[in-house]
């Protein structure tokens, strides 16, 4: 296949001239900038105390919160059981588990 964009990246297969050939305008689209310094991503406990969360989302109302969970417990106490029974509700019709939790 042939035509005017191939032709061109076969004649420019390095890459070396693209930058030059976009300017600055490639920095714009993709959003390059430099990583921001850890003291401007990490908090103290009270500016953390004094942050406002929105409201919690549920994947199981009241009992499993949208996000990252970890079902945790001693071994042969049910855990997969109940993993598998809140599978089948999200994969159901009626979206019901753990004796009528929807």
């Amino acid at each position: 296949m042939t035509g005017v964009a191939t032709d061109w990246a076969q004649a420019h297969a390095d890459g070396a001239d693209i930058h030059a050939l976009a300017g600055d305008e490639w920095r714009k689209v993709n959003k390059v900038y430099p990583a921001p310094s850890w003291r401007e991503v990490v908090f103290n406990a009270a500016t953390l105390q004094h942050k406002i969360f929105p409201p919690i989302k549920y994947v199981v109302e009241g009992l499993i919160p949208d996000g990252l969970s970890m079902l945790v417990g001693r071994p042969k106490i049910g855990k997969s059981w109940m993993a598998l029974d809140m599978s089948l509700a999200v994969a159901s019709t009626d979206g019901t588990c753990l004796g009528g939790r929807k």
